[in-house]
């Protein structure tokens, strides 16, 4: 694992960040053991930020705490998986509803930004860039909702998100397919058709549900 030294961020933020990465891209696997001091050496900081770091993906389900093994990566099993995704498609479908009546341009013009990105990173066959754009994507149309208790709710549930994609998302046809629907779906926010917009959502994140329970099935985490 390598994290790069904070730049920018706060060193909190930056460490969570930089071990959300490693999680959420596999570098990371689940049962590996994270050590304060060693992060914080690597890292070129104190143990203080680091502790905070790991408090915090502790709450968002990526570590758990052991009273004598300190924090260990948490797996990702198929019943999480499921309710992660299906819980993101309500959640997103009711953003969708909201959005489609109140895209401004501006908003429109920032979504179809992200969409080129998403669709470059398809296209390249780069699955982590590809989840940052996914993610990323989905997230401004939550926000563009303007239902700030919606927007938290659904992006507590991103880090979880981005590590069943990393691990059921493939390069190939697959990235291609989900940049064609997600294409789809700004098509309906643009037209401003609610209903179609709202049951594309819903529809994707079944499907991707489904997906991940397959691919975990008789599988106590992923590994």
């Amino acid at each position: 694992m390598r994290l790069e030294k904070p730049c920018g961020l706060s060193l909190v933020e930056h460490t969570a960040r930089s071990l959300r990465q490693a999680i959420q891209s596999g570098h990371l696997k689940p049962g590996s053991r994270l050590v304060e001091s060693a992060i914080a050496d690597e890292m070129g900081i104190s143990r203080g930020p680091v502790r905070e770091a790991i408090q915090q993906l502790a709450g968002e389900g990526l570590l758990e705490i052991h009273p004598r093994r300190g924090a260990v990566v948490r797996g990702l099993d198929a019943k999480t998986a499921y309710e992660v995704q299906t819980l993101r498609g309500v959640l997103e479908g009711f953003a969708a509803r909201l959005c489609a009546d109140r895209l401004s341009e501006q908003r429109a013009d920032a979504l179809r930004r992200q969409l080129q990105t998403l669709m470059s990173a398809a296209e390249a066959g780069d699955v982590a860039a590809f989840v940052e754009a996914d993610v990323a994507f989905h997230g401004s149309i939550v926000d563009f909702a303007d239902h700030h208790r919606l927007s938290l709710a659904f992006h507590a549930l991103n880090p979880l998100h981005g590590v069943a994609c990393n691990f059921g998302l493939s390069p190939g046809e697959a990235l291609i397919t989900s940049s064609h629907r997600q294409r789809r779906l700004l098509a309906a926010l643009l037209s401003g058709d609610a209903g179609l917009a709202e049951a594309m959502v819903m529809s994707h994140y079944e499907e991707q549900a489904n997906l991940f329970m397959s691919r975990l099935s008789g599988r106590r985490t992923i590994h």
